[in-house]
């Protein structure tokens, strides 16, 4: 056969592609033999043909899961709103109308939040921002004082600031705060008044309640807070006069705006393991105001040469002798 026999040769039509004018014919014709059978099938009582549902990946549960407790949560921070009469209204259409949206696209949209919860970034913004914002405006961080009287009450020094006050057992009470954000102070005070005693201001810091916190499910030893109020020491001095008072104080009572209410400033300990005060008093009769506990006093006062020291000087919760410093150091 030569080769321009071959070349006369007629092409077979069935070996070539199908142009895109007979592929746009075939579609019309496709769609219609697919409705003439799910047509017969629903007539013949027989299920209709489904593609399998996609899987969900176990990364899109985890985020699936936290966008919803995202949302749970956000709920909390308008549930006032919903009080309003417009609201509860629209509480009770509002799952008529998303019950029949949600029956025509529901595949839709159950593809739509799988979808979402792929994407990395969506899943950082839910579990890395939105999840420790929210969580962190729950009243759900506290931690448990103790207390060592009766009489001794703990307050919110702003009363705005809502704090909530759970008495567990006598001396041990529960401050929950209702957004960890926030800074709260409290004042702890004897209600006593023979016991001669002032408020004791102190600050709570974050990682004191999320201490605190993780404290009452878990055993992290002693997170509990011990509060104290002050109690006065009475002095009596001709002219002013100071001292310097060593012993164990917390950190609270060292900050300097607690000091500067007390007329003090920190001050150098001869002692290891103690911290030190020094404290002015004006002459006639005046104050320190400690906590309870044992001190050791070294006294100044004008005219007098002698610094006189007072050891293991106990500040006690009700009735505290006087300090005399006429009598200490004679002019």
């Amino acid at each position: 056969m030569t080769q321009a026999a071959e070349e006369e040769k007629p092409i077979d039509s069935e070996a070539m592609p199908p142009s895109e004018e007979q592929t746009a014919e075939a579609q019309p014709e496709s769609t219609l033999l697919n409705a003439l059978r799910q047509f017969v099938r629903h007539e013949a009582g027989q299920p209709e043909e489904k593609s399998e549902p996609e899987k969900i990946r176990p990364f899109q549960m985890f985020v699936l899961l936290i966008l919803v407790l995202d949302i749970v949560l956000l709920y909390n921070e308008f549930q006032e709103w919903f009080e309003n009469p417009l609201f509860v209204f629209a509480l009770k259409v509002l799952p008529w109308l998303l019950g029949a949206t949600a029956f025509a696209y529901s595949d839709k949209a159950r593809q739509w939040i799988l979808t979402q919860c792929q994407h990395k970034l969506v899943g950082a913004i839910a579990i890395l921002i939105a999840l420790p914002l929210l969580i962190m405006r729950q009243p759900v961080f506290s931690v448990i004082a103790s207390v060592s009287s009766d009489s001794v009450s703990i307050d919110a020094e702003n009363p705005a600031d809502k704090l909530t006050f759970t008495t567990l057992e006598p001396g041990r009470i529960r401050i929950t705060v209702p957004d960890l954000r926030k800074r709260y102070s409290i004042q702890i005070k004897d209600t006593e008044e023979s016991r001669r005693s002032s408020p004791l201001k102190r600050e709570l810091s974050r990682w004191q309640l999320i201490r605190g916190t993780i404290a009452q499910l878990l055993p992290l030893g002693d997170a509990k807070l011990q509060l104290k109020p002050l109690y006065m020491v009475i002095t009596n001095s001709p002219d002013g006069a100071s001292a310097t008072i060593e012993g164990r104080f917390d950190d609270d009572f060292l900050d300097r705006n607690s000091l500067n209410g007390l007329r003090c400033s920190r001050a150098t300990s001869t002692q290891p393991g103690l911290s030190a005060i020094h404290c002015r008093v004006d002459g006639g009769l005046d104050s320190f105001k400690l906590p309870p506990g044992k001190y050791n006093f070294t006294l100044f006062r004008n005219g007098c040469n002698d610094h006189i020291t007072i050891k293991d000087r106990e500040v006690l919760e009700g009735g505290n002798s006087d300090i005399d410093f006429s009598g200490l150091c004679p002019a």
